[in-house]
């Protein structure tokens, strides 16, 4: 048994307790700081998400179920998500109030760029592996 395990548990159960209690002062605050609640979402979303991946990850290996599988189909719910929220993002452009200089604006664009170049690499992979002998590769 992992050493931590007693010290996590009981992490979460405090952690559990406490977010519970911030959900209810949440819903009363007048005028939370909003860069603060920013940085909280950031960090719930990334704990969530970590945690359904170790939960996906036990339940797996309790099952005896091959990892990779499991980790192929969290890769395709983040892109489920991810195409979602791109989508959702393609709607917030059309707002004349979202500019280049919108925070995020520029992380997103960057963010983008470095996704398609990996994808455009993905794609060659791809058509080279099963395009048929003596056809152009993908350029």
């Amino acid at each position: 048994m992992n050493n931590n395990y007693p010290s996590l548990s009981s992490r979460l159960v405090r952690l559990t307790a406490e977010l519970e209690a911030l959900d209810n002062d949440l819903r009363t605050a007048r005028n939370p700081d909003p860069h603060l609640l920013q940085d909280f979402r950031r960090a719930v979303d990334e704990v969530r998400n970590t945690a359904w991946t170790v939960g996906e990850l036990m339940n797996a290996r309790a099952s005896k179920k091959n990892p990779e599988v499991v980790l192929s189909f969290l890769a395709a719910e983040r892109m489920r998500r991810f195409n979602q929220m791109v989508l959702n993002l393609a709607d917030d452009m059309d707002d004349p109030t979202v500019t280049w200089q919108t925070t995020g604006v520029q992380k997103v664009s960057k963010s983008l760029d470095s996704l398609r170049s990996r994808l455009q690499l993905m794609l060659r992979k791809h058509v080279s592996s099963v395009r048929p002998a003596g056809e152009k590769a993908y350029k």
